[in-house]
């Protein structure tokens, strides 16, 4: 049986801000009709807030589960710059598919240090 899909996002998370030393807000994607987020079958859903990105508006990236990387469910990934966080939070900008803004994943890995 897989880790529940919370802590695989937490995990997962956590490896995009080690490797993404930009991001500034990593927050879960929601179902709209609050379909089980636990579902096997429905993807880890993650919007990024970058400040090293480009404002291209809102583009889901769809990842198949990686079992070896410890990620045993499908992801989808969203990044936007963290105006168009805010634009997102403020609900002037909206997600597609109906999905909504749920909890950020706060950072709990140290930050690098040069």
């Amino acid at each position: 049986m897989p880790p529940p899909k919370g802590e695989v996002a937490n995990a997962l998370a956590q490896a995009h801000y080690t490797v993404e030393p930009g991001i500034r807000v990593i927050a879960r994607i929601l179902e709209q009709d609050n379909r089980d987020e636990e579902a096997p079958g429905n993807p880890i859903k993650l919007l990024e807030a970058n400040e090293d990105t480009t404002a291209e508006g809102i583009i889901p990236i769809f990842f198949p589960p990686d079992a070896a990387s410890g990620v045993s469910y499908p992801s989808v990934v969203i990044e936007v710059t963290p105006a168009e966080y805010e634009e997102i939070r403020q609900r002037q900008l909206s997600l597609p598919n109906g999905w909504r803004l749920g909890e950020e994943i706060e950072r709990t890995i140290a930050e690098a240090v040069d």
